[in-house]
């Protein structure tokens, strides 16, 4: 009996383990959640505000987000709500999205979030963090400044 009670905690033991792996955030991945919180917004020579982004929620553990199959689309490490007038969205030019950091932290994708395209992807970016009030975000040869929002 002492044997089998073991070989379960074990088991249990390992499978979560190797579940954590796959749930946890790596340092860089830390480091940079950080920073997104708030309000940001990119100008064009200081007049025009091309894009806001606006970083609603952080999730203490990668939340996975599955199809209607139940097969892992993602794990979304965040909402946001983002809008941005150098590409169509729905409804009205702003969209409420989950937002995903590469392991290395140095890319962040966007997902849709509700309506009807839940969890389909949005768009990627390369992501360069300058400081706690400014981060880049740049895709096509298209580089945005974003700065927090006071």
């Amino acid at each position: 009996m002492k044997r089998a009670l073991w070989i379960i905690v074990i088991g249990l033991f390992l499978f979560t383990s190797c579940n954590n792996k796959v749930t946890r955030y790596t340092n860089d991945q830390k480091r940079v959640r950080e920073y997104l919180n708030g309000n940001f917004h990119a100008y064009m020579n200081h007049e025009k505000i091309l894009a806001v982004i606006s970083f609603t929620a952080n999730y203490a553990m990668p939340l996975p987000l599955n199809d209607d199959k139940k097969k892992l689309l993602f794990n979304a490490h965040g909402e946001c709500f983002f809008a941005d007038s150098g590409y169509p969205l729905p409804e009205k030019g702003s969209t409420s999205c989950y937002y995903v950091l590469s392991e290395r932290a140095d890319a962040l994708s966007f997902y849709y979030r509700g309506g009807n395209n839940d969890k389909q992807f949005l768009r990627q970016y390369k992501l360069t963090i300058q400081d706690g009030n400014v981060f880049y975000l740049e895709n096509s040869g298209k580089l945005l400044t974003f700065e927090k929002m006071e």
